[in-house]
């Protein structure tokens, strides 16, 4: 039986992330027309301060941001061309580091993808009651669309769920 996901689940979980997060970083320059480098930059670092430097020097290049810019734009578009995208930029993608993969994603079309991280990944299997694994982009597949019901479901914004899910998360790590 899964979990309750409701408006009490939701609104006590955002409320942890706001003590653990600076969402200004985000929101500020997610919801912009167009990204710049700095933008990219900043939300890479909001992000995770994992990411290796040449992959961070790469992204924010002009050549990528374009590419980037271009693809926010893109109407209709197609998810086959984003991770096409990806894969030039960063071959190893799927296979390697999801993380990055998924969170470009988000870059280009943030409504579409929601962000995907170990918090996440901790929050879904056990809302979902299902055994945590290692399954790199099959499990983003399987959130992207348990997130997009939920959304529709509490008829909230990608933002607000992706809180609740990470501070969910965070909480699961802590025990």
């Amino acid at each position: 039986m899964l979990k309750r996901i409701d408006a009490v689940f939701l609104a006590k979980w955002r409320k942890e992330y706001y003590e653990r997060n600076d969402r200004e970083k985000y929101t500020n320059r997610i919801k912009k027309n167009a990204l710049t480098s700095e933008d990219i930059k900043v939300l890479l670092e909001w992000k995770s301060r994992r990411f290796k430097k040449e992959i961070k020097d790469k992204l924010i290049s002009s050549e990528i941001v374009k590419r980037i810019n271009m693809l926010r734009k893109k109407e209709p578009w197609e998810e086959t061309e984003i991770d096409e995208f990806i894969k030039k930029f960063y071959p190893d993608y799927p296979n390697q580091a999801p993380i990055l993969g998924t969170f470009i994603k988000h870059l280009i079309k943030p409504d579409e993808f929601p962000i995907y991280d170990q918090y996440v990944h901790k929050a879904y299997h056990d809302l979902r009651k299902i055994p945590e694994q290692n399954c790199l982009m099959e499990c983003y597949r399987d959130y992207s669309a348990f997130f997009k019901k939920t959304k529709e479901r509490l008829q909230c914004s990608s933002k607000e769920l992706d809180e609740a899910f990470w501070a969910y998360g965070a909480s699961l790590s802590q025990h």
